[in-house]
């Protein structure tokens, strides 16, 4: 807020009393007003005096204070280091009165390798480190110039830069400096201003001298920011780390924004944690990252078991370099743990550009594409070296005046030396010697001043070396002022060999192909089959498929899932962790959800609701499920309803589904969707009832139609209570393995079911003994067994091969021991496995209820 000004002495008007009443002397003005211009007053001194770096020096004013201070008190690279604590306090009293701690923060910023790609300050003593640790006191450590800093500040007392006044007016110092270096680029800044950021990412001397070499060949004004592109790879940041895809850095080249995204460097050591127990070897990590926080980060989620294969984690690192050792549990997935850790973790981490910065005289901040950046800093230093030109062509002009005078003094010296004898003092001498021989003031001034051993012939041939030399350099600075282009290509001339002297190699690694950017979280789960199972209360699990190994049939099979007393198993499914789990419903609308965002639970778990994944509708319930690997090609999905109705529906209509779920079949109110298979080219299909029928036709009986069409009728039910219960979409040679609800199983060639068309009542399927009714359908090739669930949640996987091969219409073999008042469920296919447990209860082959086969099962029902 402004004051009213103070009385003035010398205004007779103004009562000579401390207690002024009159409102003449009141200022009247609006709040919002003074409020505005003081906001902005004050924005504008962040913004230029503390926040924002300018482009020119790419310097902060801070950063350029604590540079000039060691300049101005010898602190230089060749010099012995000083206290930091003397430093500070020198440009905290002369230049910079914000405070001893952001003097010292900052200065200790431009000495940290891990912060600024290029150090401008070399420091001893602890200065901090990478985990977060902060400097030790000021008292404490020591600092001088860097050597780079030399070139920074190269030709500053040749009235190469202009000077101002410091806060008190008692010191001058400079409004930036000579920079003979883009540091603007080289180290970036980042800064809060009011109303605005900075964030410039540093990046590689070598490229960035390239690309200034090439802008003064191509003429700054023709050099695009997609020039730019071709030497400017990237940002090149001090901690290494890989930058995934260019296209974030490209757009930051021509637009002055851009996010790039950083990843730490890891490598996978094979059985480098044991025997069957790998590691991951991290060596770097994104820029501005805490070491110590990230592995404080992934402790976290091991504890919460978001990666749950990680068993130890240690910090090796140590003066030759960083190394973060993870190691992996026996049989871990060594590669999907590290994307998990990527995607969990700031071991990828985001780096946002804006590159703000100060122009127009460090007056008005701006966002600068590259090629705007270059063209800025070239034209800063065709400046300084036009400013140092002018210097020294004045220097030298003054000298060779003074040389002039002296060798006119040698070649008439008795006569001046006479004259100086006969004059009465020095003034009188001067005056004689410029009226009879034509000197100045200031040639005649120095002739007084020559000592008699100028007079050596020695002398006089020095002199006249001196003015030919004197002749030939002044002629050269007036050909580089005189000449735009010369002092073009002493900028040239002098970035490469900036570059030569400083340059050093890329730290950063590219990725370069743009993809490799997007991380698909499903890379960060294990691919392996597991056992998905769906309640008829609608809940759901996922357990892997190792719980459950082969019993011979007729066993009693492994308890599933704990179920509640009143829900019962009603589908199950073998799929694998990184296939789309497709999910009908009853009322024909099907969801969409990745089969690994169902966390896996134990063998003795209970389900979790199906809400928790899919946003079903009031009194839909989830009938079928089917896993989808990908949804190109010519497959398609094949739906049939209680009722008989089916239809074939082109497998990619279904690639993007909406997590409200989409219409996959228009079914009556008296029917509802039961079974969806998919189906390729050249396959035949079998449709399966309750009451122990089944049809057989070809899949090119079936024309493909929309996704919310009924379809057509594909098969005629033989009695009102008889309805669909499975479909099968298989080869012409495979096998049909029907189970029913009491546990009995036949396997039966699909050859032996006759070929008709669509639409028929169908043949015997299996002959069912009295309240039993079929359950499943299935086509089993040999390399699959069977998963039998029970309404008690009782699981058993058994092998094809031990239900018999029998006829089409024979009663089967028990399959599985059912408890009293329990049922078959449900049945699902899974991989066959090598390991079998015999079980007690497994009928041999001489049962006595295995059934003779009808020799008329080939006759027409």
């Amino acid at each position: 807020m402004s004051q009213s000004p103070d009385p003035d002495k010398n205004n007779p008007e103004i009562p000579e009393d401390d207690d002024i009443t009159d409102a003449s002397f009141i200022i009247d003005k609006e709040i919002k007003d003074e409020l505005s211009k003081s906001y902005i007053d004050y924005a504008m001194s962040v913004i230029v005096g503390r926040a924002i770096p300018d482009v020119r020096d790419g310097m902060k004013p801070v950063q350029r204070r604590i540079l000039y201070t060691c300049e101005q008190n010898n602190f230089l690279y060749n010099r012995p280091t000083r206290k930091c604590a003397r430093i500070v306090g020198d440009c905290m009293g002369k230049y910079h009165p914000h405070g001893d701690q952001s003097v010292y923060a900052a200065l200790v910023r431009l000495a940290q390798p891990f912060s600024v790609r290029y150090m401008l300050v070399d420091g001893q003593g602890n200065f901090g480190s990478v985990d977060g640790d902060s400097a030790a006191a000021m008292r404490y450590t020591e600092a001088r110039l860097a050597k780079i800093s030399n070139d920074m500040l190269a030709d500053i007392d040749k009235n190469t830069v202009d000077f101002v006044d410091n806060f008190d007016g008692s010191l001058k110092e400079p409004a930036y400096l000579p920079a003979k270096l883009p540091m603007i680029l080289l180290n970036g800044a980042s800064g809060i201003a009011v109303g605005m950021a900075t964030n410039i990412a540093p990046h590689n001397l070598r490229e960035v001298s390239d690309a200034i070499v090439a802008s003064i060949e191509m003429g700054p004004s023709n050099f695009t920011p997609t020039d730019a592109a071709k030497y400017i790879r990237g940002p090149d940041f001090p901690t290494g780390g890989i930058m995934m895809g260019q296209q974030g850095a490209f757009d930051a080249i021509t637009t002055g924004r851009g996010a790039i995204v950083v990843r730490g460097k890891a490598e996978i050591e094979i059985n480098g944690a044991g025997k069957n127990k790998d590691a991951i070897i991290i060596t770097e990590i994104p820029y501005m990252v805490n070491k110590a926080r990230l592995i404080e980060n992934i402790a976290d989620h091991v504890n919460k078991n978001v990666i749950p294969e990680i068993s130890d984690i240690r910090d090796e690192s140590d003066r030759n370099g960083m190394r973060i050792v993870i190691e992996l549990k026996k049989n871990s997935d060594a590669n999907a743990c590290l994307n998990r850790l990527y995607l969990k973790t700031q071991l990828q981490n985001s780096f946002n550009i804006i590159n703000l910065m100060l122009v127009n005289n460090g007056l008005q901040p701006q966002v600068l594409n590259y090629a705007e950046i270059i063209k800025e800093f070239i034209d800063h230093r065709e400046k300084v070296i036009q400013r140092r030109t002018e210097f020294e062509l004045a220097k030298a002009k003054n000298r060779l005046h003074i040389i002039e005078g002296l060798l006119i003094a040698i070649n008439n010296i008795d006569e001046i030396v006479q004259l100086i004898k006969k004059s009465a003092n020095p003034a009188e001498a001067a005056e004689q010697m410029m009226e009879k021989f034509g000197l100045t003031e200031i040639q005649a001034a120095e002739i007084l001043k020559m000592p008699l051993s100028r007079l050596t012939n020695l002398q006089t041939q020095k002199l006249v070396d001196e003015e030919t030399d004197l002749k030939v350099k002044i002629a050269e600075f007036e050909t580089i002022l005189g000449d735009y282009n010369v002092r073009l290509q002493i900028v040239k001339d002098e970035t490469i060999e900036m570059a030569a002297m400083y340059g050093d190699e890329r730290r950063t690694e590219i990725q370069e192909t743009f993809e490799a950017l997007k991380i698909n979280y499903k890379e960060t789960v294990p691919e392996e089959d597991c056992v998905i199972m769906i309640t008829r209360n609608q809940t759901i699990k996922r357990m892997t498929l190792e719980n459950y190994q082969a019993q011979g049939r007729g066993g009693k099979g492994k308890r599933g899932m704990n179920m509640r007393e009143e829900d019962i198993v009603q589908e199950m499914f073998i799929a694998s962790s990184h296939d789309t789990i497709l999910l009908f419903t009853q009322q024909g609308r099907v969801y969409s959800i990745p089969a690994f965002t169902i966390p896996l639970a134990s063998r003795n778990a209970q389900g979790k609701a199906l809400v928790n994944y899919v946003n079903l509708k009031s009194a839909e319930k989830i009938i079928d499920i089917t896993n989808v690997s990908d949804f190109e090609g010519n497959r398609s999905l094949v739906f049939v309803s209680s009722k008989g109705m089916i239809k074939k529906v082109k497998l990619s209509a279904f690639a993007k589904i909406r997590k409200t779920g989409i219409h996959c079949m228009n079914v009556k109110d008296n029917d509802q969707l039961v079974k969806v298979k998919l189906c390729e080219p050249g396959k035949e299909v079998f449709v399966a009832t309750k009451t122990g029928h089944a049809i057989h036709f070809k899949e090119d009986e079936l024309r493909l139609i929309g996704r919310t069409a009924m379809g057509v009728k594909g098969v005629t039910l033989r009695s009102e209570v008889d309805e669909v219960v499975d479909l099968v979409v298989a080869d012409p040679t495979t096998n049909i393995v029907t189970l029913s609800k009491l546990g009995y199983g036949k396997n039966s060639e699909l050859s032996l079911y006759r070929l008709t068309h669509r639409g028929g009542k169908g043949v015997i399927n299996i002959k069912l003994r009295e309240g039993d009714e079929v359950i499943a359908s299935k086509s089993v090739p040999e390399e699959k067994n069977l998963l039998l669930v029970s309404v008690k949640g009782i699981i058993i996987r058994v092998r094809t091969e031990d239900i018999r091969e029998t006829g089409r219409a024979a009663k089967g073999v028990i399959v599985m021991r059912l408890g009293e008042d329990d049922a078959v469920s449900s049945v699902a296919l899974c991989d066959a496995m090598d390991e079998s447990i015999p079980d007690e209860s497994a009928i041999e082959p001489d049962d006595p209820e295995i059934v003779p086969d009808d020799p008329n099962n080939n006759l027409k029902d």
